[in-house]
């Protein structure tokens, strides 16, 4: 088994008192810095968790300010791969401590994907590769993108309306099989 996703606790609300207008500069910041304010703040609410479970481990040791931020610098090239129907590709939780990295190519058959875990500390995965249902694979890490933009736009407006997030939450909206989803992990 394979997850990995954000989890909601409690009402998805605005929180004005961590939300700011939005003020980057072009010279030094990129869509990037805005995804690492919002990962930030949304760590502060104790709302939100970033969630993967998987080679041997129920709860891996992530969280949202730093870990989620990692992945979703990843997530433009990893969504444009498997929109290519290119599933050769990998997901580097790079951050000390946890330093575990994914490593997707295609399996067998044209409907699996393997799934390769590297650990770069002690811990060793068991599995250590797991095989998953393309489709299976799209859906999680779609829905993760989505859920991210849904949650940070509900929950700090100002912050998520620089232009860079709303291009960047936008790019893959109209993606075939890959439209808005309902959010399973949203726990009230």
């Amino acid at each position: 088994m394979f997850e990995i996703y954000l989890n909601v606790y409690g009402e998805l609300r605005e929180f004005a008192y961590l939300d700011r207008d939005p003020k980057y500069d072009e010279k030094y910041d990129d869509v990037n810095s805005v995804i690492n304010d919002l990962c930030e703040v949304i760590s502060e609410t104790n709302r939100v968790a970033f969630i993967v479970n998987g080679f041997g481990q129920r709860s891996w040791p992530v969280d949202v300010s730093i870990d989620l931020a990692t992945i979703l610098e990843q997530v433009p090239f990893v969504l444009n791969s498997m929109i290519n129907e290119n599933y050769t590709f990998d997901l580097d939780f790079y951050e000390q401590g946890i330093q575990r990295r994914l490593l997707f190519s295609l399996g067998d058959t044209d409907d699996i994907v393997k799934v390769d875990c590297v650990s770069g500390t002690d811990w060793t995965p068991n599995p250590r590769v797991i095989f998953l249902e393309k489709l299976f694979v799209k859906e999680i890490l779609f829905d993760l993108y989505y859920s991210f933009c849904n949650y940070s736009q509900n929950m700090f407006p100002k912050l998520s309306s620089h232009k860079w997030f709303i291009d960047w939450c936008n790019t893959y909206k109209d993606s075939e099989g890959c439209g808005e989803r309902a959010y399973p992990h949203h726990n009230i």
